[in-house]
């Protein structure tokens, strides 16, 4: 009993009368069925400083983005976003709805494509805005978004004061995970509706309450649309994962007889249900075209060594908590496993420190537990095929399959230890600790010994492999998960590095190390005892963060390249987008790293990607456009009308035009994206059809390879003395507009990709389309003259809309009717209020 009341004492039990700071209650407070989270009722002066000292973070870190000559465009920012906002702001800008994007792969859906995220919302405003500039600004808008909504989640669910709040979000919002993926605005956009899920769906939890638990599913449906198929998969399977342990718990205290009811033990389930289901039926317009388009991908198939390729080492999770430049940078050479920002998770050595006190100080405190459970959950599944495991879930748990990258699961992780940072700050802020200080100060000091034992390890690993880069190659041939041209290019940095790399790392790198050493030594200082000014010693933890954080960001923009000079349109991309029309280009920039290029846009292609990028494509795709470069003899039936390249030597290539490095090769042999035909060869395999076409010996401008049968042509002539014509009237992405003129009996080959929902019309009657040619489509066409129609029907998108238009409309008549309730019962309070008016009796969920 002695040591009880002891312990009581120390941690701190709460009042009658709530702190001022807001400190989370004590282990006894925190059982199943506790009173619900507090509301904000009033934003103290300390919140507004907490919220404009994020935005000057933010603005501090991306302030390089606004400049007028420069952007942070790179990698896949500009490869691959860039091609695809420019699309569907163009097809906005005309009044289209961008279905389907003809520039990428010979014809892709676009919006079924997931990575349009053509129904976003917040990117609605961005049409109108030159891309540098639009992301720019959703760039900063989202990451300040993501700050105050895991500031306000910590304030209110976890109960933290305002500087731990900050504290913990400063650690998630500017960390590794973050911060490595800014060339993917699929990415960083979804983060502040991750965090605003977790949030509602915790509080439905704590409350019990409908509206709540239907308010979650709208954060839900916006990180589906914004492009990202894997994070609402992680959202889900964290959320199970949660909704598991609090059924646990609230069974074992039914069993007990704690006084639970049936209803508030299956209450976490019902949330998760509620919340993942209403979510994807609002995303409904989204999910359901983009599932009929993944079946007819190449992701259909995807096997274990795809899925698994972002597997991480546990070892390397832990090395990069405290060392995130350990195995290099793009700059000096990288010679790691994945990508560089891939298996990055650094949150800051203070954020770490924290979440240790928050262990030691509290370790029966349900969000503790809850969150070290999580972390180490996720921490273990983030290893991927290196644990044991993992074959199981992939093999058992529904939908795990199509988890790509089990490293991204590892965002859980990141949340988690930067709630328990604000945890660890709330308890070593607001209460004495001095019972706990020896186990503190030795914790601390080892944090500190082994973050200075990997940083000059690093540092000298570095010099060793400068000295003997044969090392460092080695390692990466061994290396399974890289693809031929990302294993050239880091054997190619490795080899260049400098001989000296310890001490020719600039500024960030000093200034890094030093901020983590700091961050240690100030923490001995000032946690080891209870202060008079708590918030002078946590706005000092604050500030250590910053600046650990701020150097980080710095080395991870700086080496990542993002930051870009703004370039103008060249000569030679001018003269394609006046002369090219409805036909293709090609561009070269070197025998290793092909380029293509299409309406004046730029796409890396690695790896069986021509003309476009296309994240879901077909096998046929890949199979057929992968060989163009190989075989070019496939120019003239995609329709490959120029070639941009340096040198390209061909008796079929024709200079028309010149700028600087770069020649304008004309292939005057391209098919036009339409013809006739006058025969027809059926042939049932599909290798045969892309073995013939390889080979040349058919003049694929007179004969159309089919894989079904097809009824014959009509030979009756009308004149024979005038050639076949197609007249291409209009064009759209998506549809077409043809007359054509015949002499006998015709098909129509249109060189666009084929798809189910394609839909024609012959002098205004359906037709038969078949797959021609491997992968275009082609029609029978009668003699004389015709009115042909082709568009694109996408069938499945109607579909999604139905679904989406009746759970919105669902989603807001419940929380109308909340708030109708919340008034009703708000009037009470009034005296003046009608005495007929009153309150929905206790027991089962709450309205509000």
């Amino acid at each position: 009993m002695k040591r009880r009341t002891q312990r009581r004492r120390t941690v701190g039990r709460p009042s009658e009368k709530p702190e001022p700071d807001g400190g989370p209650p004590s282990d006894d407070d925190r059982q199943v069925g506790a009173g619900p989270p507090r509301r904000l009722t009033s934003i103290s002066r300390a919140d507004w400083i907490c919220v404009g000292v994020l935005l000057a973070v933010t603005l501090g870190v991306f302030w390089q983005g606004f400049f007028d000559r420069v952007n942070m465009i790179h990698e896949d920012a500009a490869y691959v976003f860039q091609c695809y906002y420019e699309f569907a702001a163009d097809e906005v800008r005309a009044g289209r709805f961008p279905h389907w994007n003809p520039f990428a792969m010979c014809g892709i859906p676009y919006h079924a494509g997931l990575q349009g995220a053509v129904l976003y919302p917040l990117r609605w405003p961005l049409f109108w805005l030159s891309y540098p500039t639009g992301y720019a600004m959703s760039l900063v808008a989202h990451f300040y978004l993501t700050g105050v909504l895991l500031y306000i989640f910590l304030r209110t669910t976890l109960r933290c004061s305002p500087v731990a709040s900050l504290i913990g979000t400063l650690s998630f919002t500017f960390g590794g995970f973050t911060l490595g993926h800014l060339s993917q605005p699929s990415r960083f956009q979804a983060y502040p509706w991750f965090v605003l899920a977790v949030m509602l769906v915790a509080q439905a939890m704590e409350r019990r309450s409908w509206a709540w638990a239907v308010a979650a599913a709208v954060p839900v449906a916006l990180l589906t649309l914004t492009g990202d198929g894997n994070l609402p998969l992680i959202l889900s399977f964290g959320l199970v994962l949660w909704a598991g342990s609090e059924l646990i718990v609230r069974l074992v205290h039914w069993t007990r007889g704690s006084g639970i009811s049936p209803g508030a033990v299956a209450w976490p389930g019902i949330v998760i249900v509620v919340a993942l289901g209403l979510g994807a039926a609002i995303a409904a317009a989204q999910i359901i075209p983009a599932m009929a388009l993944t079946r007819l991908s190449t992701r259909a198939d995807a096997g274990w060594e795809f899925i698994t390729a972002g597997s991480i080492q546990p070892w390397r999770i832990f090395v990069q908590l405290i060392a995130p430049f350990y195995w290099g940078n793009y700059r000096l050479g990288y010679w790691g496993q994945n990508f560089f920002h891939d298996p990055c998770f650094y949150g800051g050595i203070i954020p770490l420190i924290l979440a240790v006190v928050a262990v030691a100080t509290a370790p029966r405190d349900r969000w503790v537990l809850r969150l070290v459970g999580l972390c180490v959950i996720t921490a273990l599944i983030g290893a991927g095929k290196y644990l044991p495991f993992y074959g199981l879930l992939y093999d058992l748990v529904p939908m795990f399959d199509k988890l790509r990258g089990p490293n991204r699961l590892l965002v859980w992780f990141q949340l988690g230890l930067a709630c328990l940072a604000a945890l660890g700050a709330q308890r070593a802020l607001a209460q004495d600790i001095s019972a706990y200080r020896s186990r503190l100060m030795r914790g601390v000091a080892a944090v500190g010994f082994t973050v200075f034992a990997v940083t000059v390890g690093a540092l000298f690993r570095l010099d060793s492999l400068a000295v003997n880069p044969a090392t460092a190659v080695k390692d990466i041939e061994q290396l399974k998960d890289l693809r031929t041209w990302e294993r050239e290019d880091r054997i190619s940095a490795v080899k260049s590095m400098p001989r000296k790399v310890m001490w020719d790392h600039d500024w960030v790198t000093w200034a890094g190390i030093a901020a983590g050493l700091g961050s240690c030594v100030a923490c001995s200082l000032l946690l080891g005892r209870r202060s008079k000014r708590p918030s002078f010693v946590g706005g000092t933890l604050a500030g250590l963060l910053i600046v650990d954080l701020g150097a980080f960001s710095a080395g991870m923009i700086n080496y990542s390249d993002v930051y870009a000079a703004v370039v103008d349109v060249p000569p030679h991309v001018k003269y394609l987008q006046e002369n090219l029309g409805t036909q293709r280009y090609l561009c070269f920039s070197g025998p290793s790293s092909p380029t293509a290029m299409h309406r004046g846009m730029q796409f890396r292609i690695r790896h069986a990607i021509a003309g476009g990028v296309g994240i879901y494509h077909t096998p046929r795709q890949e199979k057929m456009i992968g060989q163009i470069l190989s075989h070019r003899r496939l120019w003239d039936l995609v329709g490959i009308r120029y070639v941009v390249a340096d040198r390209v030597a061909s008796e079929r290539l024709h200079p028309a035009f010149r700028d600087g490095q770069y020649a304008i090769l004309e292939n005057k042999g391209a098919f036009p994206r339409a013809f006739l035909v006058s025969r027809v060869q059926t042939m049932e395999n599909p290798d045969d059809v892309l073995q013939e076409i390889r080979a040349g010996e058919m003049d694929l401008s007179k004969i159309a390879l089919l894989e079904q049968a097809a009824p014959p042509l009509p030979v009756e002539a009308t004149r024979p003395s005038e050639p076949d014509h197609v007249e291409i009237l209009r064009s759209e992405p998506g549809r077409y507009w043809m007359r054509t003129r015949a002499s006998g009996g015709r098909r129509l080959v249109l060189t666009e990709s084929y798809h189910p929902q394609w839909r024609c019309t012959v002098n205004g009657e359906p037709a038969r389309i078949l797959l021609t040619d491997y992968m275009f489509m082609s029609v029978p066409i009668p003699p004389g003259q015709c009115e042909i129609a082709w568009w694109y029907d996408p069938v499945y998108f109607r579909w999604g809309t139905a679904v989406t238009l009746a759970a919105t409309g669902l989603v807001i008549a419940v929380l109308i009717g909340a708030w109708i309730q919340w008034r009703r019962l708000r009037a009470l309070t009034n005296p003046g209020a009608p005495r007929n008016i009153r309150p929905r009796e206790a027991g089962g969920p709450r309205g509000s």
